[in-house]
């Protein structure tokens, strides 16, 4: 990856009105207007400069515009601390050019989609580089799934404008990546393939009560709320397609009852000799400690926790993870 440290030839004014000016695009589709309220009216001021860094800083990815043809028309210069690949090197690439293979279909509609007016939240794998200076079309290049989030807009008043694809790309960070100590409310959990627990974090049992011996052996699918059911199916089928995914927020339940909402970025790990999968590490971070959905109980054997429990169980995703060979479907 290219240091941080590294000078980076200083943006024209232009520039800095255009990203000030896509930030705040962004922002409004993240629905952070009295974050927006902050940013001054001078867009070429030097206090207006830091609140485009402070908005690059905040969002812990890069500003990434896409014509209807998917050429990148601007890419932010915090790029080159995400992917290793230079601002220059991405621009007027072709998408499609250096994204993975078998994220183009989901690519191209995204682009045909009816409704343009809507957000957009989609997860995608971008070529990246490990090796420093190295170009964007050398053999050494990987690929890194992005979490992107955005908008098709009209860049002119004409009606007969095209649109274009405002998006903040933020890429999924790998385990190893992760700084340690972990943050007050982040705890891992690592999972056979299957998404049984092999290993719990001992702060689970501050955060939703269990123990690591009441989690080993069972499957992450018992313990989410019905209705979160679609997500969570989307999500683990996401993640043995493209290697990393992250599911939302979603509601975990708790020992004795109740519920805490959590989100989960899950990373599947291959084997070093063979390349195959063998286990996932999920970081899990809690958004909302626990609520009580239902009246409390002792214990998950009382029967109105195991009642509480079988609403969460949702048969077809147990069934589907735990099906021999279930990983060759997707």
């Amino acid at each position: 990856m290219t240091s941080l440290s590294n000078p980076t030839p200083s943006s024209s004014p232009t520039e800095e009105s255009f990203v000030l000016a896509v930030c705040r695009q962004l922002f409004i589709i993240h629905k952070t207007d009295d974050f927006l309220a902050m940013a001054i009216a001078d867009e070429t001021s030097e206090t207006s400069k830091q609140f485009e860094d402070c908005y690059l800083k905040a969002s812990g990815g890069f500003v990434m515009v896409l014509s209807m043809e998917q050429d990148i028309v601007f890419v932010s210069q915090n790029v080159s601390s995400f992917l290793g690949i230079s601002q220059v090197d991405l621009l007027g690439q072709n998408l499609m050019d250096i994204s993975h293979p078998c994220d183009h279909s989901e690519i191209r509609e995204l682009f045909t989609a009816k409704l343009m007016t809507e957000r957009k939240s989609f997860f995608f794998r971008m070529k990246c580089v490990s090796s420093k200076g190295r170009g964007i079309n050398t053999k050494s290049s990987s690929f890194k799934v992005l979490h992107t989030v955005g908008r098709f807009i009209k860049m002119g008043e004409s009606s007969n404008e095209d649109f274009t694809f405002i998006a903040l790309a933020t890429p999924i960070p790998h385990p190893v990546d992760i700084e340690i100590p972990l943050g007050t409310f982040t705890f891992l959990s690592k999972h056979s393939l299957d998404m049984k627990y092999t290993y719990a974090d001992d702060r689970m049992e501050e955060f939703m009560g269990y123990k690591r011996e009441d989690l080993i052996g069972r499957s992450l699918f018992e313990f989410h709320h019905a209705q979160d059911y679609k997500n969570i199916e989307r999500a683990f089928k996401g993640l043995f397609t493209k290697g990393q995914f992250d599911t939302g927020q979603y509601r975990f339940l708790a020992q004795g009852g109740g519920y805490v909402w959590v989100s989960t970025q899950a990373t599947v790990i291959y084997n070093e000799k063979n390349g195959k999968p063998q286990s996932v590490v999920c970081v899990n971070y809690v958004i909302r400690s626990k609520y009580d959905h239902f009246p409390v109980c002792r214990s998950l054997n009382d029967k109105t926790a195991n009642a509480a429990r079988s609403q969460t169980v949702p048969r077809p995703l147990l069934d589907l993870f735990s099906k021999p060979g279930f990983l060759n479907a997707l």
